[in-house]
């Protein structure tokens, strides 16, 4: 939505994070979607990162295998700015996943996952609405989505953000911020691209970023999150002539004999586009130039 459709908005906020998880190399990618539920909460970095650090002890409590974290979220202030990238590594410690990378997605790309979900979400209220309940609080709304077995793949837990524990986050600096759209974290600082992977990227060390320690965050959950009920698979699909789900990314030219087999690519999000290079005038300029060539006109 635009940031003007944003502002005088009134409701119950909910941050929806998608996990992909792996058990072994050799077993297939899981995903399931953990909604936190807020009666009240600014939308700021701190916010992000209070459901962050509960996020991944959550995962850590349910795949203790699990030891590191790949980071995605679009260009929202609340995800790239200082104060919640260079907290993320203070976050690794406490809840024993470390974050390895964090990436910025492209505009309009990047969360078909959460977009999906949310739109069963929001279907789900509202037919539990129409039978004559009322969601007034963040409480009703986690009675909602758990009303009739639930979502498969996505659970709810409603939380409070303890604003007290909020560092000085002035003395956090990373140069050039704004254009960086990919982070990687190493042993001794951080390394940053512009565009991923295109060259070695700038190394900054910690000791030039003045990081300021922002500690134990301290999330109050008011409603924990249920029992699993199940989770997804993310896998890879080729297409053949006899397929006839294709896939909703523009440009893909992908086709699957079943719509779990298309949600499931569009959840890897590796498609295959299509090589056009053409615009609609080069291409009617190239046809008329073959009808010269021919002689009809």
């Amino acid at each position: 939505e635009q940031m003007s459709d944003f502002f005088g908005k009134r409701g119950r906020s909910w941050h929806i994070s998608a996990v992909i998880t792996r058990a072994t190399m050799e077993s297939k990618h899981e995903d399931e979607c953990f909604v936190h539920i807020f009666n009240n909460c600014s939308q700021n970095s701190f916010a992000v990162l209070s459901i962050i650090k509960d996020l991944l002890h959550k995962v850590k409590q349910e795949y203790p295998v699990v030891t590191t974290a790949y980071l995605r979220s679009d260009n929202a202030g609340c995800y790239h700015n200082r104060h919640l990238l260079l907290s993320l590594r203070e976050v690794g410690v406490r809840t024993g996943v470390r974050p390895v990378q964090y990436d910025f997605s492209e505009p309009l790309a990047g969360k078909e996952i959460c977009d999906r979900k949310t739109a069963a979400m929001k279907s789900h209220i509202k037919c539990w609405v129409n039978k004559r309940h009322n969601i007034v609080t963040a409480e009703d709304m986690k009675v909602a989505l758990e009303s009739n077995g639930g979502i498969k793949g996505a659970r709810a837990a409603v939380v409070e953000v303890d604003t007290t524990r909020e560092r000085n986050k002035d003395n956090n600096k990373i140069p050039g911020i704004s254009v960086l759209n990919n982070l990687q974290y190493e042993e001794r600082g951080i390394r940053v691209w512009k565009v991923y992977d295109i060259g070695p990227g700038r190394f900054i060390p910690y000791s030039g970023l003045g990081v300021t320690p922002q500690g134990d965050t301290g999330l109050r959950v008011i409603k924990p999150f249920g029992q699993a009920t199940h989770r997804g698979s993310v896998g890879e699909s080729v297409g053949h002539q006899s397929e006839i789900y294709s896939c909703q990314e523009t440009g893909c030219i992908l086709t699957f004999k079943t719509q779990a087999e298309a949600d499931n690519h569009m959840d890897a999000g590796k498609h295959r586009l299509e090589v056009d290079c053409e615009s609609m005038y080069d291409r009617v300029r190239r046809k008329l130039v073959g009808i010269d060539d021919r002689g009809d006109v």
